[in-house]
């Protein structure tokens, strides 16, 4: 995931327009790729990681192997926008020249960035914090799909919300679950259609319950819960980070 980013990354530097850019994501060659690196002007260190084994492992995982899986073929076959009630609507760059021109401004002025953070480490924060800084973007949106499913332990989850919420006021934490109501501070969400739901909280909200407390309850979430009496949580639906990574439909629930 992280080398496909890094990729994807300099292929969105490189590209001319999004017809370009989708020749150099399904079609070019590795000698393609060293050309228009070149033409292009691109870094020497971005350069060094045109090599031809990442570009064989580009063209066997994604072109290949990786498009037989439903949801990966699915982003990369949709004519236009995906229809309502599947993966990826309104966020399918590859289709829209609009959400292409936008994400490809970013790429292009440096503002996207690939980093490979360990969030098990007391440095991830930081490390996100710093991410930040070179940026000269506070962190809007913590994505943290089901990472927290056993993948981060609860310690430093907690450490990881708290150091973040508490540099960033305006952050919204995203959890992916397969279920709609994750806990009971969230609003039941409608059950989406490939049965992941992205749900996200307020920096204010986390703070105000509680995080060592919230954590506790979601890494596991204990059999009963009792919920707030006046939850004012972010729902957020049809968000498909696959795409723009951005949210495409936002209800805000009393």
């Amino acid at each position: 995931m992280i080398l496909y980013n890094q990729l994807n990354l300099l292929l969105r530097k490189m590209d001319h327009n999004r017809m370009d850019y989708r020749w150099l994501r399904f079609e070019a060659t590795h000698q393609d790729w060293q050309q228009r690196a070149r033409e292009v002007g691109l870094d020497l260190k971005d350069q060094a990681l045109l090599t031809s084994e990442n570009w064989k492992v580009w063209d066997l995982d994604l072109r290949k192997t990786g498009i037989r899986n439903a949801n990966w073929s699915q982003f990369h076959r949709l004519p236009g926008r995906a229809s309502p009630g599947t993966s990826f609507k309104n966020s399918n760059y590859l289709f829209d020249d609009v959400l292409f021109e936008k994400s490809d401004v970013l790429a292009k002025n440096g503002k996207i960035k690939t980093a490979k953070i360990d969030l098990n480490q007391p440095d991830a924060a930081d490390r996100l914090i710093k991410l930040s800084t070179e940026l000269g973007s506070p962190l809007g949106v913590l994505d943290l799909s089901n990472a927290w499913q056993g993948y981060v332990a609860a310690p430093q989850l907690e450490i990881l919300l708290k150091k973040l919420t508490g540099h960033f006021p305006n952050l919204i934490v995203i959890f992916t679950h397969r279920w709609s109501k994750l806990h009971p501070i969230h609003a039941t969400l409608e059950k989406s259609p490939d049965d992941w739901n992205y749900i996200g909280f307020t920096a204010d909200l986390l703070k105000t319950y509680g995080i060592e407390r919230f954590v506790q309850e979601i890494h596991p979430a204990p059999k009963t819960q009792t919920p707030l009496r006046q939850p004012n949580p972010v729902s957020i639906l049809d968000y498909w980070p696959v795409g723009l990574n951005e949210t495409c439909a936002s209800r805000f629930t009393q």
